[in-house]
C-alpha cells in the first residue's frame, strides 16, 4: 500500500504549524522571502470548532497519476510524486483529484517568465527525518501511515473495543488517568486574553503620553502562560514580516528569563521596543494566533514591548562580542526603520546604536548638502533608505485652499510643538482648539490625524472614509481608541469638493454617499457612488490622509538606478544580492521600494537588503 499523512482532528489545533513546516522543509528549513512563496503542501481546515489537516492521500490507484497526459505523476517509492520537468500545467490532476489536494503553482524559471506545474504532498521525499508536518505538529495531531502502522493501529482498536466490551458500563477508564493534558484540552482551558490597562479617557485626549501603560510582570507572566507554543516556527512567526521567534521569547518569559527573551528578541528585531507599540499586531501575529478566534490572541505586542522596556531600564545593550570587524564601509541614506534595520545588522536605538560604531550625520540632506557621488567614493555600498513623503492628492476642487492641509506636515509640526521645536515655513503648526475638523481617509495615518485633533481641543472631529468599516486599511485597535476618544466617523462617503466660504477659505466637503461594487485589482469592493445623494459636511479645517508616493530622487536616477511608474526605486529581495538596484553599489529598502507601508515591512527589509550588501561586498 502506499504511504499517506492521516490527521487525527480531535488532537488538531488548527495551529498551521504543519503547513509553516511543509514550505521550510522545501525551502532548506528557511522561510520563504515573500508571501507568493508561501505554498504548503498541506492545509489545515476550520469550521466552527472543527478543525484538521488535509493532504494528498497517495491514492492506490490515483486518478491524477492516471489523468496526467504527459506522465508526470507516477507511483514511487509507496507514494505519488509529481516531476516537475515532466508537468506542462495543464490541470488535468487538479480536476482529477477527488479530494481537491492538487493544485498548480507558477515557479519563476527566469526574469519575469513562470513555469507552471502541480504541487501536492511529496511526503518530504528525501528529508532524513520524514515528513515536516509529522515532525513539527505540536499536539502529534499527524501521523505517517504505512502498512505497519495500519496493521498496529487496526490491532490497538480491536482490542481497545474488545476491553470496553467486557467492561460493566458503570466502570471508569483509568488507563489514561495521571497523564499531562493534551495541547487541545490546554486550549481549551485557557483563560481569556489579558489587556494592558489604559489611561483614563480626560488623561488620554489631553495629553500625548502613550495610552497603553506598561504590563507589570504578573501581567505579562499570565499572558506568556496563555501561548500554546505552536511549534518551533509557528504561524504567527511566519506572518510577522521579521520572523520574530515569538513563542521563543514567550517561553523564556513564562520562566522569568528576561535577559535571554531580548537577547533572543533583538536577533531578527532591532527595535523591539518599537514594534511592541507601533505594530498592528492584530493583522499580523495576534491575527494569526492559534487562539484569537476562540479565546483572544496572546497580546504579543505587550510581551515585546514589557522584555525589551524591562531590559533597557535595567542597563542591557546588544551582545557584540561575536561580531567580526570588517574594512568595509557602509552608508545609510535614510534614518527610518528601514535604514536604522540595515545600520543595525552591519553593525551587529540613537544612543544606542553610536555605541555600536555607527556615525549619525543630521541635518544632511543628499543632493544638497552632499552629493551622492561623494558618499559613493567614501563609501563600499550605499543603502536608500529615505520613505515616501509626498502626499497623495485627490485631485478635488479648492483642494489646495486655506484650511485644507496634507497628514505629514500637519503631524510633523504638531510633534515639534509637542518638543517645543520651532516650527518651519513650510510645516506650520495647526492650532485644532475648538474647531470643527474632518480627516478624509481610513489609513493608520488618518487615525493619527484624528488623535491628534482631539488632543489639540477640536471641538468635532470627524474621520470620511469612502468604503464601509470592514474595509477600511487601518489598525482596527486605532479605530476604537479614536472612538473612546470622542471621534466620529462616517463611512461610505466619497468627497467631490471642499466647499468655499466667501474669503476663499474650506468651510466644508461636499460628498456623495457610496455603496460597494465589484471587487478591484487588489481584492477590495469599489466605492459607487449613489445617486442623488450629494450633502455638504461642515468644516474648519479639512486634513487629507490619502496616503503617500515617493518623492521625487533625480541624484539617485543620475547615477543609473531605475524606478518604476510609480517612482519607487526597482529593487526585489529576489534577486541576487537582495535589495540591490540597478546601480549595483547602491541598494534600497522600506517604503522607498514597496510604497507607503508598515514600519516593520520596511524593518524587514532593511535587514535583507543588509544581507544583499554583505553578500555583495564579500564575493
Amino acid at each position: 500500500m502506499n504511504r499517506f499523512i492521516m490527521a487525527n482532528s480531535q488532537q488538531c489545533l488548527g495551529c498551521h504549524a504543519c503547513e509553516v513546516a511543509c514550505v521550510m522543509a522545501h525551502n532548506d528549513e528557511r522561510h520563504v522571502l515573500t508571501p507568493q512563496r508561501y505554498q504548503p503542501r498541506i492545509t489545515v481546515i476550520k469550521h466552527q470548532r472543527q478543525r484538521s489537516a488535509v493532504t494528498c492521500h497517495h491514492c492506490e490507484d490515483a486518478p491524477c497519476a492516471r489523468s496526467c497526459p504527459n506522465g508526470a505523476i507516477a507511483h514511487i517509492n509507496d507514494s505519488v510524486q509529481v516531476n516537475a520537468q515532466k508537468c506542462i500545467g495543464c490541470k488535468s490532476c487538479v480536476v482529477a483529484c477527488p479530494f481537491g489536494t492538487m493544485q498548480m503553482v507558477l515557479t519563476p524559471v527566469a526574469p519575469n517568465q513562470f513555469k507552471a506545474s502541480a504541487h501536492k504532498c511529496d511526503l518530504c521525499q528525501g528529508r532524513e527525518q520524514g515528513p515536516a508536518c509529522v515532525e513539527n505538529c505540536p499536539a502529534d495531531a499527524l501521523q505517517l501511515v504505512t502498512e505497519d502502522s495500519l496493521t498496529r493501529l487496526a490491532k490497538t482498536r480491536r482490542l481497545r473495543t474488545a476491553r470496553q466490551e467486557i467492561r460493566p458500563w458503570h466502570t471508569v477508564d483509568t488507563q489514561h488517568s495521571g497523564t499531562a493534558c493534551s495541547k487541545v484540552e490546554r486550549m481549551q482551558a485557557t483563560p481569556p486574553r489579558g489587556e494592558p490597562d489604559k489611561l483614563a479617557i480626560e488623561a488620554r485626549k489631553t495629553t500625548f503620553e502613550e495610552i497603553y501603560l506598561p504590563f507589570r510582570a504578573a501581567q505579562a507572566e499570565r499572558e506568556a502562560a496563555r501561548c500554546l507554543t505552536c511549534g518551533e516556527h509557528s504561524i504567527c512567526e511566519w506572518t510577522c514580516p521579521l520572523h520574530n521567534h515569538i513563542p521563543q521569547w514567550i517561553e523564556l518569559v513564562k520562566a522569568g528569563d528576561i535577559d535571554a527573551a531580548v537577547e533572543l528578541s533583538h536577533q531578527t528585531n532591532c527595535l523591539p521596543e518599537i514594534t511592541g507599540r507601533v505594530c498592528p499586531q492584530d493583522r499580523l501575529c495576534e491575527g494569526a494566533c492559534t487562539l484569537r478566534d476562540e479565546y483572544g490572541a496572546v497580546t504579543i505586542g505587550n510581551i515585546e514591548r514589557y522584555i525589551s522596556d524591562r531590559a533597557l531600564s535595567k542597563g542591557w545593550r546588544p551582545d557584540l562580542s561575536d561580531v567580526q570587524k570588517s574594512d568595509k564601509r557602509v552608508a545609510i541614506i535614510g534614518a527610518g526603520p528601514a535604514g536604522l534595520a540595515c545600520a543595525d545588522v552591519l553593525a551587529r536605538r540613537r544612543e544606542i546604536f553610536s555605541a555600536m560604531g555607527i556615525r549619525f550625520e543630521l541635518n544632511c540632506e543628499v543632493g544638497k548638502d552632499i552629493s551622492l557621488e561623494t558618499l559613493l567614493e567614501s563609501y563600499d555600498a550605499v543603502f536608500v533608505g529615505v520613505g515616501t513623503y509626498r502626499s497623495m492628492k485627490a485631485d478635488l476642487p479648492n483642494e489646495d485652499a486655506p484650511g485644507v492641509y496634507d497628514a505629514l506636515p500637519f503631524l510633523i509640526a504638531n510633534t515639534k510643538q509637542v518638543m517645543g521645536l520651532p516650527a518651519l515655513p513650510d510645516e506650520p503648526f495647526i492650532d485644532t482648539a475648538g474647531l470643527n475638523v474632518v480627516v478624509l481617509g481610513g489609513g493608520d495615518t488618518a487615525m493619527d490625524c484624528v488623535r491628534t485633533a482631539l488632543r489639540h481641543g477640536a471641538a468635532n472631529v470627524t474621520c470620511a472614509y469612502r468604503r464601509d468599516e470592514a474595509n477600511m486599511p487601518g489598525s482596527k485597535k486605532e479605530v476604537k481608541n479614536a472612538r473612546e476618544e470622542g471621534a466620529n466617523f462616517e463611512f461610505n462617503v466619497q468627497p467631490v469638493e471642499l466647499v468655499l466660504d466667501t474669503h476663499g477659505r474650506a468651510s466644508g466637503i461636499r460628498f456623495l454617499r457610496t455603496r460597494l461594487g465589484e471587487p478591484d485589482g487588489q481584492g477590495r469592493r469599489r466605492p459607487v457612488p449613489v445617486p442623488d445623494s450629494e450633502f455638504v459636511m461642515p468644516a474648519d479645517a479639512v486634513i487629507m490622509a490619502f496616503g503617500f508616493h515617493p518623492h521625487g530622487m533625480s541624484w539617485l536616477e543620475s547615477h543609473g538606478v531605475k524606478v518604476d511608474n510609480w517612482g519607487r526605486i526597482a529593487a526585489s529581495v529576489e534577486s541576487e544580492f537582495r535589495y540591490q538596484t540597478s546601480n549595483p553599489k547602491i541598494f534600497a529598502g522600506g517604503d522607498a521600494v514597496r510604497g507607503a507601508d508598515l514600519v516593520v515591512t520596511a524593518m524587514a527589509e532593511g535587514r535583507h537588503a543588509a544581507q544583499g550588501i554583505l553578500d555583495w561586498l564579500a564575493k
